[in-house]
């Protein structure tokens, strides 16, 4: 279902990119400032940092749900505001659970609801489904899905169009540790069998440390961005926290 191969040709392989990037909610006031980075197709990254720093305006300005004060985002070689490919982004916005909860809709009917191509309609929602163990689910109304069951079903309403990249804005609020281990298992799966690109925000380091290839440090700019392993080479974290921050991970036992 998902390859993660492209038809158009990408520079370097570069599926996102963001230069110089700046958003103001108020005039003078950056909620964001002066940011440049790049994403690869099949990378995983996390963006991590405090709570109020700027990680969820980042994610808006590059799925263009915010506009940029300074600085321009691409995405697969194009400029933001020529795209128009959004199928191959998925986007799981945060605390989506308490937003659908009690909507009077079936598990079918969401994902339905969702696709870009009805060609074998059928097919695609019990694959998509499928690819997050609830093809089970497909008659129940979603007020009778468990908050993990809910967080899976918004990953296969986002994988039944084939994405290229995923965006997930903090994905784990409100779901005990069980399910977040699951659902852990699901998207490293999907990046390293599917070879789909992830970016997911995090404010728990040692949760997702593991999960990841690259990391962006974030507070209001960015303290750090590559690889996981030189991380803790530097002070980025440090200076990313305003205080000392030792390394401690979580290795899960899927891994």
């Amino acid at each position: 279902m998902i390859n993660g191969n492209g038809n158009s040709k990408i520079n370097n392989n570069v599926i996102i990119e963001v230069k110089n990037l700046c958003v103001s909610y108020e005039q003078g006031k950056y909620a964001i400032k002066d940011i440049s980075f790049s994403i690869k197709r099949g990378d995983f990254l996390a963006l991590i940092g405090p709570n109020g720093g700027g990680k969820t305006t980042l994610i808006k300005a590059i799925l263009g749900l915010v506009k940029p004060s300074l600085g321009e985002v691409r995405l697969f070689g194009k400029s933001i505001k020529e795209f128009k490919e959004w199928y191959k982004i998925g986007y799981v916005p945060q605390d989506v659970i308490s937003r659908v909860q009690f909507f009077p809709v079936s598990v079918y009917e969401l994902l339905k609801s969702n696709l870009v191509k009805r060609d074998n309609e059928k097919d695609k929602i019990y694959e998509a489904l499928s690819l997050v163990n609830l093809k089970d689910f497909v008659k129940y109304s979603i007020a009778e899905l468990s908050g993990g069951q809910l967080q899976r079903l918004f990953i296969a309403r986002v994988l039944i169009n084939e994405p290229e990249c995923i965006i997930f804005d903090e994905p784990t609020v409100f779901i005990d540790q069980s399910t977040q281990t699951n659902l852990y298992k699901i998207l490293s799966e999907l990046n390293r069998d599917r070879k789909v690109t992830m970016i997911i925000t995090s404010h728990d380091v040692s949760s997702i440390i593991n999960l990841v290839n690259k990391l962006a440090c974030i507070n209001k700019t960015l303290f750090h961005y590559g690889f996981k392993e030189d991380l803790f080479e530097n002070e980025s974290l440090c200076n990313l926290y305003g205080y000392h921050v030792f390394e401690i991970t979580h290795k899960h036992n899927w891994q």
